[in-house]
């Protein structure tokens, strides 16, 4: 996707921990921290989705999240607030994308 015209990446799987994954993603666009309190992450999460945690329990997501998070944050150009639902969540997302210089 790199080169192409904007688009959105969804990244997750710690790809912010890794600080060559950072440099890729900071040289070719923005780098959006869509930010949701943990509560509600482990109220919905579904672990067989999610290959680093199939297996697992809400403990070892508390974990990781605590491991991986300061890297998120460190790694935004932009930080998003996803707490109050979907649908809010999306149009503050549209509205941040279209707001953006390409």
């Amino acid at each position: 996707m790199v080169g192409q015209p904007p688009c959105v990446i969804s990244t997750g799987g710690m790809a912010a921990t890794n600080p060559d994954n950072v440099l890729i993603m900071k040289n070719h666009g923005y780098i959006i921290h869509i930010d949701r309190p943990l509560d509600q992450i482990l109220s919905d999460i579904k672990m067989d989705r999610r290959p680093n945690l199939a297996g697992g329990t809400h403990e070892d997501v508390i974990d990781m999240y605590n491991r991986c998070i300061g890297y998120y944050k460190a790694a935004a150009d932009f930080r998003l607030d996803n707490s109050k639902g979907y649908v809010m969540g999306i149009r503050n997302l549209t509205e941040l994308v279209e707001n953006l210089e390409w």
